[in-house]
């Protein structure tokens, strides 16, 4: 999120006003959910250069949350370590996101997705965390032991 911008030029990290800690889960070590600004999904509609619209159909929100009207669901174009903001809004009209890590893009991650279901295992931090320092040449700011 630091690496991607909008078309104006703000990072997607400028637009996260926190993450909820209540919904961090060892099991999906790669998503978060997080309170953003209500102008973010505007953004990633009108830059499909770099962000495509996709399915959100396999991101759920906690109770009282709806998915946004579609299309509500972005990727990144990278062909490896993509990241989804899939956007739900509360209530209140507050607006949220599924933020999530793909290993891959495409139908590669059509594979992923099927690997993952019959193996019960997700995503691994360690691949994402490969995947981003080889395709994408970012230091994900983080070491594994």
């Amino acid at each position: 999120m630091l690496k991607e911008l909008t078309r104006d030029g703000q990072t997607l990290i400028s637009q996260v006003k926190s993450i909820s800690h209540a919904l961090l889960d060892k099991k999906h070590r790669e998503r978060v959910y997080a309170s953003v600004d209500g102008g973010l999904v505007g953004a990633l509609r009108k830059f499909p250069q770099r962000f495509r619209s996709v399915s959100g159909a396999l991101h759920n929100f906690p109770d009282g949350e709806t998915p946004v009207p579609e299309p509500n669901s972005f990727k990144t174009r990278d062909a490896a370590g993509n990241i989804q903001f899939t956007f739900a809004a509360n209530s209140g009209g507050a607006h949220v996101a599924d933020i999530d890590l793909d290993d891959h893009g495409g139908i590669q991650h059509a594979a992923d997705v099927l690997r993952h279901k019959i193996t019960g295992k997700n995503t691994d931090p360690y691949d994402l965390h490969q995947i981003l320092v080889y395709f994408q040449q970012l230091d994900p700011g983080y070491r594994l032991l």
